[in-house]
């Protein structure tokens, strides 16, 4: 294995050094990771209203997991799909604002881009969609004796 340098710089296409330590993480860079996220957080939050509006339905689909009587590995599955919505909501944000910095004008290929990122946030939303159905299902299963 190869042994890392006490620190290695890569260039980025602006030509600004990057310079990686190979030394374990300090809590000074972990810190300031949280507050990379938590800006880009309230970035989005800011300029999305769709991710606005997937909060604030998974927080009302929550509460309503909370009173379903489901199985516990069924519920967590909900939630990791939950998860999985809002990463690939970001995703697809951060993809749609470097296009717009790409290219300001309209451009076809940029359209196709940006449709085919909005097509793995629809995907992700009819996955939540066809368990969250199941779910019910077996609730209303459970509740009804259905077998």
């Amino acid at each position: 294995m190869k042994k890392c340098n006490k620190r290695t710089i890569y260039k980025r296409q602006t030509n600004k050094p990057y310079i990686n330590s190979c030394n374990k993480a300090s809590l000074k860079k972990l810190s300031m990771a949280f507050t990379n996220a938590k800006y880009g957080f309230a970035v989005i939050w800011k300029n999305e209203a769709a991710f606005r509006m997937e909060i604030i339905i998974i927080f009302i689909a929550l509460f309503i997991l909370y009173f379903l009587n489901i199985d516990i590995m069924l519920k967590i599955i909900l939630c990791v799909l939950f998860f999985i919505l809002l990463i690939v909501e970001l995703i697809n944000s951060a993809i749609e604002i470097l296009c717009d910095f790409v290219k300001d004008e309209y451009d076809d290929v940029i359209k196709v881009i940006k449709d085919i990122t909005s097509s793995a946030v629809g995907l992700s939303i009819v996955l939540n969609i066809i368990i969250w159905l199941y779910a019910f299902y077996k609730a209303s299963s459970d509740f009804f004796n259905f077998h």
